[in-house]
């Protein structure tokens, strides 16, 4: 018999919601894991001058509500540069759009047609080693109408430039071939760019208007459950109030469908605006073999994207998943974890020929995924 560890944490389904009080953050598009220091300003001589332009699509900013005023935009970076911070003029340029492909072609008078500046001053790649950010306050809000928006920005820097680490900008590589145009230049800005797949994942702000916007942001489950220990388990669910109230008596909704069947409810009786919880279900026994299906749920609201997640958790006769409940297996197998265990490791039992292993943990929540793709 093994043991294997899995532990799903679908966190951020956002389409990036933050600051979900007075002011809503949505990182459209959402990335994908993959990075690139090539479609925005990376710090070094060689993109002292360089020019983009992204589609951004209306599924993507479903999490934006129609008629909001974006006032901020920004990047966020897996790293930022080395040795120095690089400062240069930066241009914003915004366009709502229907289109559901990149249509603005790659000759930087025609993509500026119909594009709005809405801001044009200086902007600092920082000095960082790891996550960070860069936000600018635009100097013209502007007025999303609820569908894609294109994004366009002209960048230009006379140093001094990083000499080391590059900024690196998270990115979205795998829904729009092309997706985005760009070019860079050590002498002059480009008028003829290149197309890509890679879109930087930009990050919008605007007045949060949501009066009733309850998140399911993610599912803390089993990944594999061994049917024979035929212990109860507890599946929980991080919730988020994205309104810019207090809510109360929010009714969470669990349901499992498949191999096995299982349904129970929790009421939160109060939660701040931007605040989360963790909630947790009445714990249930998976009786019989196969996949689960489960789902977590809240009651519709102003914005039904983020009100429901799903999980797929396997039963089966000899692996378990991260944080199994304590139980006994007398057969003459042994139970044994490869998982490096980030706590304390007990053993309340060891009968004939078995070993049972407790492993304690803290979920872990990322706000962006490992790095698969870079351009």
């Amino acid at each position: 018999m093994k043991k294997t560890t899995c532990l799903f944490l679908c966190f951020f389904a956002f389409t990036f919601s933050a600051f979900s009080q007075a002011v809503l953050q949505v990182e459209a598009p959402l990335n994908n894991g993959s990075t690139t220091q090539q479609r925005a300003p990376n710090g070094t001589a060689p993109h002292a001058f360089m020019r983009a332009c992204a589609l951004v699509l209306a599924n993507e900013l479903s999490n934006l509500p129609a008629n909001s005023t974006i006032s901020n935009f920004g990047f966020t970076l897996q790293t930022g540069t080395s040795g120095t911070p690089v400062t240069g003029n930066f241009t914003v340029y915004l366009q709502n759009t229907a289109d559901a492909t990149y249509l603005k072609g790659t000759n930087w008078a025609t993509i500026l047609t119909g594009m709005t500046s809405v801001y044009a001053n200086v902007m600092t790649i920082p000095l960082s080693a790891g996550t960070t950010s860069i936000m600018l306050t635009l100097s013209t809000p502007f007025l999303y109408t609820g569908g894609g928006l294109y994004v366009a920005y002209d960048w230009t820097c006379t140093g001094p430039y990083t000499a080391g680490t590059i900024a690196t900008y998270y990115s979205e590589s795998a829904v729009l071939n092309p997706g985005c145009a760009s070019a860079a230049s050590s002498v002059s800005s480009p008028t003829l760019l290149a197309t890509t797949a890679f879109r930087p994942s930009f990050l919008f702000q605007a007045a949060n208007t949501y009066t009733n916007d309850i998140q399911v942001l993610g599912i803390e489950a089993q990944g594999k459950v061994p049917l024979i220990f035929n212990t109860p388990q507890t599946v929980s669910a991080l919730i988020k109030n994205g309104s810019n109230a207090t809510l109360n008596n929010i009714l969470v909704n669990l349901n499992v469908s498949g191999a096995n069947v299982a349904g129970s409810n929790v009421s939160i009786s109060s939660l701040a605006a931007g605040a989360t919880t963790l909630v947790g279900f009445t714990p249930y026994v998976a009786s019989n073999q196969g996949l689960n299906t489960i789902s977590v749920s809240v009651n519709s609201d102003q914005n039904n994207n983020n009100n429901s997640r799903t999980y797929a958790q396997l039963v089966n006769c000899n692996l378990s998943g991260n944080n199994p409940g304590a139980g006994s297996y007398t057969s003459g197998a042994i139970v044994i974890s490869r998982a490096t265990t980030p706590g304390p490791v007990h053993i309340p039992a060891v009968p004939w020929a078995m070993v049972q292993v407790q492993v304690f943990w803290l979920p872990l929540y990322l706000m962006h995924k490992p790095q698969h793709l870079a351009a």
